[in-house]
């Protein structure tokens, strides 16, 4: 089940960390709405297609989207305590790709939603669940929707949640060689220094 396989990440990261490990976490999060579908809008391997996300139920408190989010959060938010009581700081990454638009957060045509839902999780985790073993780290999507320059900095602005709300930067450069491709790769790395300027920067994910 989920829960199992969450559990098994956190006693590894237990044990990563003894060992002296530095322990990052991806959030892949299932639609909060949807427990049968996945991280994904669309199809996915087995899984049915998730659909989209209801943002602004979700965000008014009341509701019951906004219910089925908090019940969600409090449960990751319990895992993540044990992290916290074991004094395991995390690089937590949660919203990856925030805005490539094949995930469930992403808010395509109000990317302030998913900003806003960034900024929901935090406040949870940090102020009411006093979580402070996470370092926030924020997740550019590589590919851009269809029709969009990969730079397209005034949208990528829109899905940032904060300075406040994010410690670390990055973009992933998914099938680009650092070695071969430095021109690509100082370019995605200027890319976000204008959406993200003044934070610590970080390849995300690549290969």
């Amino acid at each position: 089940s989920y829960n199992r396989v969450v559990q098994n990440s956190v006693d590894r990261a237990k044990a990563w960390w003894l060992d002296g490990g530095i322990v990052a976490m991806q959030l892949h999060w299932i639609h909060p709405s949807n427990p049968n579908g996945s991280a994904w809008r669309g199809k996915h391997g087995r899984k049915e297609a998730s659909g989209p996300f209801d943002f602004a139920a979700a965000l008014k408190p009341g509701t019951e989207t906004h219910k089925e989010l908090m019940r969600d959060l409090k449960g990751h938010a319990d895992f993540l305590q044990q992290l916290a009581d074991a004094r395991v700081p995390v690089l937590w990454r949660p919203f990856h790709e925030i805005d490539g638009g094949w995930f469930w957060w992403t808010d395509g045509e109000r990317p302030e939603n998913t900003a806003a839902l960034w900024r929901l999780m935090f406040d949870y985790f940090v102020k009411e669940r006093k979580l402070n073993n996470l370092i926030w780290v924020y997740n550019a999507g590589l590919k851009p929707p269809k029709g969009r320059d990969v730079a397209q900095v005034e949208v990528r602005k829109r899905f940032y949640p904060g300075d406040e709300y994010v410690d670390i930067s990055g973009i992933d450069i998914d099938g680009v060689d650092p070695k071969t491709d430095s021109t690509l790769y100082n370019e995605y790395w200027d890319i976000m220094t204008q959406v993200t300027p003044g934070k610590m920067l970080a390849l995300c994910e690549g290969d």
